[in-house]
């Protein structure tokens, strides 16, 4: 028995990607030209459906299993075919009904254009790296991975860790990786029993590669021999409880990834997986739409600190980056995630510094700056994925946003920065059409589209653009199952903010209307105050526009306005509050009051705006 271990984490389909020779054989010996692929198709029960009776693939209970959706994808260029996902009520996992591993090792699941894609934007390096930084094994320390894939994570664990490392899997894409990484991985499957490794490695990880095995309880079973006593299992595997009806196609169709992935674990079913293998302890954490488990004989200590992780993850990006020639597919996948992470968490330095290094490897590369290959990705429309990487990083969209949120975390006006979010959300757009053609799909392209839509719709807000509002009609709730309204609205509030600002005082006024601000109680369950920052700064601009009208009752909703985000601010840490802000609602209200003749309550704020506390 072997089995089937993962190769490209974010392709699916990729098992029925006819290589040219092998489409050739079927066509009279003619190479077809290349055609394209659509998504999958998911359909969800409505009820009635019967359940199917038989053993739980990753539990073995023997009982009803309902039907969780049916799924409609592409064999090949207009061919499709139809699989079911079933759950066991017992262990909570789902699983397709019909489960085939393919041929990991097979040559044509390296298919042009996809490994540029994977090394520069598809592959979760830091969800791969995490746990290994979270683990407090020395320096010096056995290190093996299975399903290592390219070998991301060896590399992480010899070059940020110290340790031994070695690695297994038998896809053409792990021998590119043990080659261009210069990491040992062994090319082939894992067996059933692996005798010469038993009781040798105090680390052994396996991430996103238990979704694909056919047996869990076996292929758990020979990770586990591997650990010496006291060693660490570390598992990583889609979470199952994300395979539901509002997830995003851009997270649901990687996660389902029909004829690659075989069961999906839940947080139920991978700890009694994990526990009934013999693991005392077992703790599980969740990332983004993927579980992680740790699990050993011994307590586990593990590194939580979110800044010291982080940290560790950027500089492991830009001196691997600093390894390989700016021309050089892994420069790009390592300094374009160092800038993107740089970014995330403020580290303007580091930002500016690898985003010059950038710059110096797209004209090395492409002969062009990363301004105008920005500028220039709208002309790209309809090129494949193999046509793009010779043309443009297949993470450009990441990078313009990136480099954009930089220059304005930096000080340059919003106002100048439109037309950089604009090539960010048209260089994403180009990669998840090119990635649809090929029946594959990316959650985060899909998010850095929407975040690069909505950030140019509030520069388009700062210049006062008088299609503000339709604009904003126009964009969709952002791509997350649980906030994508919420996320929208959120930016409707930070526009009206963006128009008063700027003093676009009538174009703010329509969107307030048309969004039905001044029906909102602004407020928590007492009445206090806004309950968000952007409710808070959306308040203090509906006072703004209030102060301009002669209404009486307008500027009593005006002068309590000023008044909710005075007390606001008085209760807040100085870090959270804008210069001048708590001043400015301060003077408003005093302004509010004398128009309303309340000559007595302005004198009394008076004192306070002359120094006293601000209560």
């Amino acid at each position: 028995m072997t089995f089937g271990i993962r190769t490209l984490t974010r392709p699916f389909s990729a098992f029925f990607q006819q290589s040219e020779e092998a489409a050739a054989r079927t066509t009279g010996g003619e190479t077809p030209k290349i055609a394209t692929m659509s998504r999958p198709e998911v359909f969800w029960p409505e009820g009635g459906e019967a359940p199917d009776h038989s053993p739980c693939p990753n539990c073995g209970v023997l009982s009803d299993k309902p039907l969780h959706l049916t799924i409609d994808f592409a064999t090949l260029p207009g061919l499709r075919q139809k699989n079911v996902v079933r759950r066991c009520p017992d262990c909570t996992c789902l699983f397709y009904g019909s489960r085939i591993p393919p041929d990991y090792a097979e040559e044509a699941m390296l298919e042009r254009g996809r490994v540029p894609f994977y090394l520069q934007q598809g592959a979760g390096l830091s969800s791969i790296t995490r746990p290994l930084a979270q683990l407090r094994a020395p320096s010096g320390s056995t290190y093996m991975e299975v399903g290592c894939g390219f070998g991301f994570g060896l590399d992480y664990a010899r070059h940020s860790k110290g340790w031994t490392v070695r690695g297994i899997d038998p896809a053409g894409l792990s021998a590119m990786g043990c080659e261009m990484l210069g990491v040992p991985i062994e090319l082939r499957y894992l067996a059933d029993s692996e005798p010469a490794l038993a009781g040798t490695c105090d680390v052994v990880m396996s991430t996103e590669t238990l979704e694909h095995v056919e047996s869990p309880a076996t292929f758990v079973g020979v990770l586990r021999d591997m650990l010496r006593p006291g060693g660490t299992l570390v598992i990583s595997t889609p979470d199952g409880a994300d395979v539901l009806p509002g997830t995003p196609s851009g997270v649901l169709v990687p996660l389902l990834s029909p004829g690659l992935h075989l069961i999906f674990q839940t947080e139920t079913s991978l700890r009694r997986l994990l526990e009934q293998s013999g693991f005392p302890h077992v703790e599980l954490q969740k990332d983004g739409h993927s579980l992680v488990a740790f699990a050993s004989h011994k307590p586990l200590e593990l590194e939580n600190d979110n800044s010291i992780l982080r940290g560790e993850y950027r500089t492991w990006l830009e001196q691997r980056a600093g390894a390989f020639p700016p021309d050089h597919d892994l420069f790009l996948a390592f300094a374009g995630r160092a800038l993107q992470e740089a970014v995330n968490d403020a580290a303007l330095d580091q930002a500016r510094r690898v985003r010059d290094e950038l710059e110096r490897a797209c004209r090395a590369r492409f002969g062009l700056p990363l301004d105008t290959l920005g500028a220039r990705s709208a002309q790209y429309r309809g090129d494949s994925l193999e046509t793009l990487a010779g043309k443009m990083p297949l993470s450009l969209g990441g990078l313009a946003y990136a480099d954009a949120i930089l220059r304005l975390a930096s000080g340059e006006p919003r106002a100048r920065l439109g037309a950089r979010f604009q090539w960010a959300a048209t260089a994403a757009t180009l990669l998840r059409d090119a990635l649809g053609d090929l029946a594959m799909e990316d959650g985060m392209t899909e998010a850095i589209a929407w975040s690069a839509r909505a950030e140019e719709l509030l520069c388009a807000a700062a210049i006062g653009r008088t299609d503000i509002v339709a604009r904003l009609r126009a964009l969709p709730p952002a791509p997350d199952p649980v906030n994508g309204e919420s996320r929208r609205y959120v930016i409707a509030q930070r526009t009206f903010v963006e128009l008063v600002n700027a003093g676009h005082y009538t174009n703010a006024s329509a969107l307030a209307e048309a969004n039905r601000f001044n029906d909102v109680p602004w407020s928590d369950a007492k009445n206090e105050a806004p309950r968000t920052i952007a409710e808070r700064d959306a308040l203090f601009c509906l006072a703004v526009v209030d102060s301009r009208s002669n209404d009486p009752a307008v500027i009593r909703r005006c002068r309590d306005r000023f008044d909710r985000v005075r007390k606001l601010l008085g209760a807040s840490e100085a870090k959270d509050v804008p210069d001048g802000l708590a001043q400015a609602a301060l003077s408003g209200e005093i302004t509010a009051l004398e128009r309303l003749g309340d000559h007595a309550a302005a004198s009394g704020l008076r004192a306070i705006a002359s120094g006293q506390p601000n209560t």
